[in-house]
């Protein structure tokens, strides 16, 4: 017999496979940045075209949220899910075998799609099983925390398995797993209630804002690969090279935000005319959702931007292997798994007041961190802030997500939270946009500095990888019987490389700030919250 969503009694099976997707997803997307190097060796790939892989992976996750929170509305948040974990098995086998850049984008995207709709689904259930109470508040702090435990080990697991097997069982293995769960699911979890509709779905609204969102999305991700105004130089476009001197992205940017404009006005049309709609305009008269949607993707931006720039830190400044640069950031995965339930212990005080101490203390763990780099090294301190970074983390996302749905009626649920997670997902997609553009800014002012006379072409070739953080610091070794003229090369390229590391470390710094002022802008969201009891 499936379990029945009750305020008091612990959780049952159906709970723990309705969680268990959720790692799956994360893992599936966020692992793949450490194995890119492995991947574009074995397939015999460029960097550009693993670049692309990455954009369009994100891109699908991000323009199907809200679609599908809409038809978990309509038919069902259940079958939704089951239909997402399907997708992540195929997904994850195409990647897995994957012999050509082809095949290996169709995998992405499947995967992409399938963390929309499981994440979003899953989401949505919580909010209708567990509709108040301590039960709901232990559900998201465990959904949390199985989401961004994945994210934050997801580095080390990517460079175990790079190391000592193959990039292939990062994604194969996910199938079997995926399959468990799906069964799990299928038998344990609730069914969906009875969903009475006397309106058609807006398949022409859902594909209007799909292909808008699409295109920003991926616009955002490759503005730095392909330039913003001006075309770099020998890049290509979906396999075609792209010739003029204005770059593809501001063309779609324009063409996303026309679809996007077209899409609102689509809306409006139908809204007059009764007919069904994509975005319900109630959800935003509902101050919680707003103000808790903004304060989530800001708080989130802040982690990931976090996330990033430890790994960079690691890997160019202290000259990390990629598992010692994992082993730096597993505490804040490691800080979820093992308090994940602290937001239910926090019962006693409104979701409100919750939130804006985790934020609060995320704040203060930031600017130790900041303080960490610039006093060069100190892995042990960056180990504790990340940890207690994840700690309030998961209590302070889990409350307010919790806060943002709990005024939604329950026939809504779906479409809530692929709105907020959507949200979400393009404010940190922008604010890695940000963050990275401005990291690289900062470098570059103080490399321009530099005098690179004296280096050979080569040599300026890999030193402006590594400004642009598409490969770590590797300072070369003499050899014994090297002559005094390649004494002095070797020692001219190491010497502007430690310069370089030091222009980056000021750019990472830069970067720790933009993410002070997402938490602090976060919890002024926060604080513009609604004072709710405690459960």
């Amino acid at each position: 017999m499936p379990d029945q969503p009750s305020a008091t009694r612990p959780f049952g099976p159906g709970f723990w496979f309705l969680i268990a997707g959720v790692p799956l997803v994360a893992v599936d997307v966020s692992i793949m940045d450490v194995l890119l190097p492995d991947i574009v060796r074995q397939l015999n790939i460029s960097v550009a075209d693993a670049s692309l892989v990455d954009a369009v992976t994100v891109t699908a996750a991000g323009a199907l949220m809200v679609p599908v929170g809409k038809l978990a509305d309509r038919y069902g948040a259940k079958h939704l899910l089951l239909a997402g974990l399907i997708v992540l098995i195929g997904g994850s086998l195409t990647t897995g075998l994957a012999t050509g850049l082809g095949v290996l984008i169709v995998g992405r995207i499947a995967q992409g799609a399938a963390f929309a709709m499981v994440l979003t689904t899953v989401i949505a259930m919580l909010n209708r099983d567990y509709p108040q109470g301590p039960a709901r508040a232990r559900a998201f702090a465990l959904y949390f925390a199985a989401a961004v435990a994945a994210l934050g080990l997801a580095p080390l697991v990517g460079a175990l398995l790079g190391e000592y097997a193959s990039w292939r069982w990062a994604f194969l293995a996910n199938a079997p797993l995926a399959a468990v769960v799906a069964v799990g699911d299928y038998r344990l979890t609730p069914k969906d209630p009875a969903i009475e509709s006397t309106h058609s779905f807006d398949a022409p609204g859902s594909l209007l804002l799909v292909i808008a969102l699409g295109l920003i999305l991926f616009g955002v991700q490759q503005g730095s690969q392909y330039g913003w105004v001006r075309s770099r130089e020998g890049i290509e476009l979906f396999g075609r090279a792209w010739t003029p001197a204005l770059s593809p992205i501001p063309v779609l940017l324009g063409l996303g935000l026309v679809l996007l404009i077209a899409f609102v006005l689509l809306e409006q049309w139908r809204s007059k005319r009764q007919l069904d709609v994509v975005l319900n305009t109630r959800l935003f008269q509902v101050g919680s959702f707003v103000w808790g949607s903004l304060a989530l993707a800001l708080v989130a931006s802040a982690s990931m931007g976090v996330l990033l720039v430890v790994s960079l830190y690691a890997e160019y400044i202290l000259d990390k292997a990629p598992i010692a640069a994992g082993l730096m950031v597993a505490p804040l995965g490691l800080a979820v798994l093992v308090t994940g339930t602290i937001r239910a212990r926090l019962a006693r005080f409104s979701a409100r007041t919750i939130g804006m101490i985790s934020v609060a203390v995320q704040l203060i763990a930031v600017i130790i961190l900041i303080a960490a780099f610039s006093a060069k090294g100190f892995p042990l301190i960056i180990g504790a802030a990340m940890f207690i970074l994840g700690v309030f983390m998961i209590s302070g996302m889990s409350a307010m997500t919790s806060l943002v749905l709990a005024d939604i009626p329950a026939q809504l649920s779906g479409e809530a939270a692929g709105i907020q997670t959507s949200v979400r997902f393009l404010i940190c997609g922008f604010a890695m946009v940000v963050i990275t553009i401005l990291l690289i800014s900062v470098t570059a002012f103080q490399v321009q500095k530099l005098s690179l006379a004296g280096l050979s072409a080569s040599d300026r070739t890999s030193l402006d990888a590594v400004e642009r953080l598409t490969r770590p610091a590797v300072f070369r070794e003499l050899a014994d019987t090297a002559i005094p003229a390649q004494h002095r090369e070797v020692e001219r390229y190491n010497e502007t490389l430690r310069a370089i590391q030091q222009a980056l470390d000021e750019g990472i710094r830069a970067a720790g700030i933009v993410a002070v002022l997402m938490l602090s802008t976060g919890f002024v969201a926060a604080a513009r919250l609604p004072v709710q009891p405690p459960p």
